[in-house]
């Protein structure tokens, strides 16, 4: 039997894991299950990320809606990950409802945020975001799926 990976970005993923063990448990199989705290995002996702901002601007443009990478990558923290207040170091000042930033994502939030992106765009705009085999984005959908 094959090795399974699970990257757990939220209940559905985690259910899924949770059903898959079962159901090794069930054929009296041998596990070993390591489980790994998720790391700072990814450079690889960092750079997948501002190429699918660059995309999508460039689509809705010539779609006759003219916007840039900078305000799609706004939208797309406005629409999926929301706000946030920010304090400085000192602790004496603190600023309301700043766009969170891709920054403070660990890697499974960082993919959860881009599946979020990556379905949007094409539900709603039809626009398909590329893909790179060699992405981190694509290894990790490619081992979800099989």
């Amino acid at each position: 039997m094959k090795a399974e990976a699970f990257v757990i970005t939220n209940q559905e993923t985690l259910n899924h894991a949770h059903k898959y063990l079962d159901e090794r448990f069930e054929l009296k199989s041998f596990m070993v299950i390591e489980i790994k705290d998720a790391k700072n995002r990814s450079l690889s996702q960092n750079n997948l990320f501002h190429l699918w901002c660059s995309t999508f601007a460039r689509e809705l443009t010539s779609l006759g809606r003219k916007t840039n990478s900078d305000e799609t990558k706004a939208w797309f923290k406005h629409k999926f990950l929301g706000y946030e207040d920010f304090e400085w170091v000192t602790g004496e000042h603190k600023i309301s409802g700043q766009l969170k930033q891709t920054s403070s994502l660990n890697a499974g939030e960082m993919f959860f945020f881009m599946q979020e992106c990556w379905d949007w765009c094409a539900e709603t705009y039809g626009i398909f975001l590329p893909l790179p085999e060699e992405s981190e984005f694509y290894q990790i959908k490619k081992r979800q799926s099989e």
